[in-house]
């Protein structure tokens, strides 16, 4: 990182910048005492010894234990992004910053948990490595090198269009990619707090001024995420409710109650009857493996499978599990044109189950991608590969390829297995790598196996996929789940939540779902008309913007947060001068570098 900072000018300029007579530095010292330079040149020490590599990491993973168990969060979080190699110096540096403001302002960060929930909260939902990205940006011929794309184009809480910058997915460098993006994140946020327009938004609407201008500018999949985050936090979400009452069939169910859970997932949410509900035993053994994923602790949310959703499950989608697409497609069809028979039996439809959930997207980039040009052409590979070689027969030079990837997948610890783990209804293992070992399955049985993927609903991301298969009519009833949280933590307090979707039922030799199939469909659920009304009712009166009769309810949410006026009052007033104040009084809000701490361009 710091090769491409030089040879853009950067490093030299900021160097520079701070150490020539009139730079940011100087000004800053000027009029103080021999004292206060003193102070002064122990803190840039230490803030030159956050950017220096390796010292500064053992610094920053130091001081990150001592900040938790003092209760300091927010420095702890910083702290430990400090650490990582690559991340650290630009986190690092945003900590240093931070404690002269938290010393400024007697502990206004460190005072609880709030700051590292706030800077989460307000953090973009398209992660894209904050002012990291942005310089990425200015460097289209490092990025193209990295295989990110350079014509993205990711409206942002400013009104303006970035580029990818450093995107979450970047192989290798997430954890850089979100340490600058919260970095960037907790210095909007302390400008926030300190903008009167901005207190005075989150006074009337309960709701944090930069996340609502992200939903503003219409950035793919923020309002659900804020949604189902500000319900972990206890906010009052309900500026979004125009949106979400559509979006989420039912929020809130107790994550323990299984009977509501099985209810909401199966049939509760099919509109019409259907001669093929969804079997009851599938929704239960979903509500168990989505309470599974929360220890049956906090609350489930039923979200519309609607277009995206419903595609996805489906495996009809450009991003779903493998194992879903591969059942419906060529993969199938190869496989039984080398078994020699019109349908796969059960146990080789656990043979087809576990190869195919072996290999999800990471698994055929390390292993198949050489050879291979998608994860479904491997599996039919693979499928006819092992067939082959149970009865004897020669492989052919592709199924050779498929093997020797095969048989370089790690062996799962906790299955002793490279294949996916494939269970009956009382949840027996039936898989084996040996074909010839696989377990007999019951008579009447349903197959089970699950499956991650990347989806591309922004408020998932990374996602589970369960599947329940009938082996002898041939139908897979598939359920899409995730836990929201921000890399495996829940928000500081918050509670447990975990969005689910309705099992969508699929034939996959038609390769049709849903209604089209003759199936349950939930997608035609349109809600609770009564409640949605209300919510915009609400929204009207809370924000004095009238819907029109043409709007949606997002268009609706969207145009009021635009359009809002709402006026400062005294109290808000009051409350951004004494945060300045105690800011101000540590002149880290006057003059030299001390002005760009909350400055747009820093």
């Amino acid at each position: 990182m710091s090769d491409a900072l030089e040879d853009q000018g950067v490093w030299t300029s900021l160097k520079q910048g701070f150490l020539t007579p009139t730079g940011p530095a100087a000004q800053a010292l000027a009029g103080t005492t021999q004292e206060e330079k003193a102070n002064i040149g122990k803190t840039s020490a230490s803030l030159f010894a956050d950017f220096t590599p390796i010292v500064g990491e053992v610094k920053s993973a130091k001081e990150g234990v001592e900040d938790f168990k003092q209760g300091n969060y927010g420095m702890a979080a910083l702290g430990g992004l400090g650490a990582i190699p690559l991340a650290g110096p630009m986190v690092r540096g945003a900590k240093s910053l931070a404690k002269g403001v938290d010393k400024a302002s007697g502990g206004m960060l460190t005072s609880g948990k709030n700051l590292i929930n706030d800077t989460a909260f307000n953090m973009p939902t398209n992660v894209r490595g904050g002012v990291i990205g942005d310089a990425l940006d200015k460097m289209p011929r490092v990025q193209k090198a990295m295989g990110i794309a350079t014509d993205k184009k990711i409206p942002t809480a400013s009104g303006q269009t970035k580029g990818a910058g450093l995107p979450y997915y970047t192989q290798g460098l997430t954890p850089l990619s979100v340490g600058g993006e919260a970095a960037t994140s907790m210095f909007n946020t302390i400008k926030s707090k300190l903008n009167p327009q901005d207190v005075a938004f989150e006074r009337v609407t309960g709701f944090p001024r930069q996340k609502a201008k992200e939903i503003a500018q219409s950035a793919e999949g923020a309002s659900e995420t804020a949604e189902l985050m500000g319900r972990q936090l206890g906010k009052d979400t309900s500026l979004l409710a125009p949106m979400s009452k559509k979006t989420y069939l039912a929020e809130g169910i107790d994550a323990s109650n299984t009977s509501d859970i099985a209810s909401a997932v199966g049939n509760k949410f099919v509109r019409a009857n259907t001669p093929n509900p969804v079997p009851d035993k599938v929704a239960k053994r979903f509500a168990r493996h989505i309470q599974a994923q929360v220890k049956s602790k906090g609350t489930v949310s039923i979200k519309n499978p609607a277009r995206v959703g419903s595609q996805e499950a489906a495996g009809q989608s450009t991003v779903a599990a493998n194992a879903i697409k591969s059942l419906q497609g060529e993969a199938r069809k190869e496989y039984l044109r080398a078994l020699k028979v019109d349908s796969m039996s059960p146990k080789q439809t656990v043979e087809f189950l576990q190869v195919s959930g072996a290999i999800d997207v990471a698994t055929f980039r390390k292993y198949f991608k050489k050879d291979f040009q998608a994860p479904t052409q491997a599996i039919g590979v693979l499928l006819r590969a092992r067939h082959k070689e149970a009865i004897g027969k020669t492989l052919g030079a592709s199924e050779k390829k498929a093997l020797a990837a095969f048989n370089k997948i790690p062996v799962n610890k906790s299955t002793g297995m490279r294949v996916a783990s494939v269970k009956d209804d009382a949840g027996n293992v039936l898989s084996n790598d040996t074909i010839s070992k696989i377990k007999k399955v019951p008579e009447g049985n349903f197959l089970t196996t699950q499956q991650a993927y990347r989806s591309s609903q922004k408020e998932l991301g990374g996602a589970n996929t369960f599947i329940s298969v009938d082996p002898v009519k041939q139908r897979a009833y598939v359920g899409i789940s995730d836990k929201h949280d921000i890399g495996g933590m829940n928000p500081i307090g918050g509670e447990n939540i975990i969005t689910a979707q309705p099992l969508v039922s699929v034939d996959y030799v038609k390769g049709t779902y849903g209604k089209k199939a003759g199936l349950a469909d939930s997608t035609k659920y349109k809600g609770n008309n009564a409640n949605i009304q209300k919510a915009n009712k609400n929204v009207e009166g809370m924000l004095s913007v009238n819907k029109r009769p043409s709007e949606t309810g997002r268009q609706f949410v969207k145009r009021s947060i635009n359009e809002a006026d709402i006026r400062v009052t005294k109290e808000d007033q009051k409350k951004v001068a004494q945060r300045a104040a105690k800011l101000g009084g540590a002149g880290l809000l006057t003059g030299g570098a001390g002005a760009k701490v909350l400055s747009e361009d820093e």
